[in-house]
């Protein structure tokens, strides 16, 4: 067996050997470039360049489409925004009036169909009074009755300031404490 790992252990060197002889052939070779190898050099150089250049234009026009999605995303919801402030504005209105006509709760006024809402060039709401008038057909449980007779008190004649003691004669004055309970 011995003898075995001895031939073995020859051929590997001689292997080595051979191994280290190539090496240094191509280095050898790899130092002194030919003409032909150049030539390859330079037409992989100049594909490199077109890839490239490829590369840039995709990567160019990939970001021209991102900025163009993104400023289309923006104006979005800006739109989003603004149509949801108009349409709370128009909402309060809506309540204002609501309100005014005897709605018993001003947070009844998400019933009314918000949809229906038109609004003019300023952005003011066209059909607040409409909206208002037709839920309140709708649904007039929801309005306090409208009394058809004022209850009002007619004011008094005559003046409401009282006069005062220096301007009061004397028999004025003593009835004038005489009505309150006093005396002096």
């Amino acid at each position: 067996m011995s003898e075995d790992n001895t031939i073995e252990a020859t051929e590997t060197q001689a292997d080595a050997t051979e191994v280290a002889e190539a090496k240094s052939d191509t280095t050898t070779k790899a130092k002194q470039p030919t003409w032909a190898m150049i030539k390859e050099l330079r037409l992989e150089a100049a594909q490199n360049r077109v890839s490239a250049a490829d590369w840039e234009k995709k990567h160019s026009d990939a970001e021209k489409d991102f900025q163009t999605r993104l400023a289309a995303r923006e104006a979005e919801v800006k739109l989003e925004a603004q149509n949801e402030a108009r349409t709370e504005r128009a909402l309060a209105r809506l309540e204002s009036l609501a309100t005014k006509d005897g709605l018993l709760d001003p947070d009844l006024v998400s019933m009314i169909d918000a949809s229906s809402i038109t609004f003019d060039e300023a952005g003011k709401i066209n059909n607040a009074q409409e909206l208002v008038d037709a839920f309140k057909a709708s649904k007039p449980h929801l309005f306090a009755a409208q009394a058809t007779s004022s209850v009002a008190k007619t004011p008094k004649t005559g003046s409401t300031e009282a006069k005062k003691a220096t301007e009061m004669t004397e028999e004025e004055y003593r009835a004038y404490k005489q009505s309150k309970g006093l005396s002096f």
